[in-house]
């Protein structure tokens, strides 16, 4: 259910929607394939389980997901994968019986870690991840013959792929020609200033947390699209712990998503 409404400045009234409720009545409507997600918040936000979240509410066998998974472990992700019934892979691409018997409506893309050789780790993820963007960016050659309605790239350290694996080229890539593919790309990260700014600036979704640096807020003035900077920076300096601001900026809505 709608919860309640919050006034801001300028009497404008921002909508509050129950987590549950974001998620069946509004999230489905305004997702389609192709679409680019930035999900932006500090440490402990909950950018892991909101991924997830938008993705169980979206992803099917003709629009499967792929995770880039850069941790060693990860009990959200592990969660997360065994309730979607996500395959877990150690590399890319799939095998083609995995395709051919079982239509999985995503991957856990989980690269094994070499803890005393991270430049063999970084190497041999950077390998894979990279392989995996390729594919999904021209994904309508198949799935065992068959056309998908599209793919999704869910990046849940997106500042990492940029910084540690050098990905900077593939990510942009993503953000700024995946829509016309119907590959969508989603990122998490912990500050905007960390990403190329197509992450949020060329975004067809923004979930923005409390921001404690003004200077990360600041930088949500380069949203653009008509969307007013000063009200996300008042928002997402008042936000609670795992509440969300939703920006969806084709139609310049806003709503708050709480916990």
């Amino acid at each position: 259910m709608i919860v309640t409404t919050r006034q801001e400045k300028d009497g404008i009234e921002i909508v509050e929607f129950d987590r549950a409720e974001f998620l069946e009545r509004v999230w489905p409507h305004g997702h389609k394939p192709g679409d680019r997600v930035s999900i932006i918040g500090p440490s402990e936000a909950g950018k892991t389980q909101l991924g997830f979240q938008l993705l169980d509410a979206v992803t099917t066998p003709e629009l499967p997901a792929v995770v880039l998974v850069m941790k060693p472990e990860d009990d959200t992700v592990k969660g997360w994968g065994r309730k979607l019934k996500f395959k877990t892979l150690k590399s890319w691409p799939p095998p083609l019986s995995l395709f051919e018997s079982r239509k999985p409506s995503g991957y856990l893309l989980w690269p094994p870690h070499n803890l005393e050789n991270f430049g063999a780790t970084n190497l041999r993820m950077y390998q894979n991840f990279h392989r995996a963007v390729i594919d999904i960016y021209r994904h309508r050659k198949t799935r065992a013959g068959k056309k998908l309605d599209g793919m999704i790239l869910f990046a849940d350290e997106l500042a990492g792929l940029d910084d540690e694996l050098g990905m900077e080229a593939e990510i942009k890539m993503m953000y700024s020609r995946g829509r016309t593919m119907h590959a969508g790309i989603w990122g998490a990260t912990q500050r905007p200033v960390d990403v190329p700014k197509l992450a949020y600036s060329s975004a067809n979704h923004l979930f923005l947390s409390y921001m404690p640096d003004q200077s990360d807020r600041r930088r949500f003035a380069e949203i653009g699209g008509g969307v007013d900077s000063q009200l996300i920076e008042a928002i997402t300096l008042r936000l609670p712990q795992y509440w969300w601001l939703y920006i969806r900026r084709a139609d310049r809505t806003l709503c708050i998503v709480r916990a």
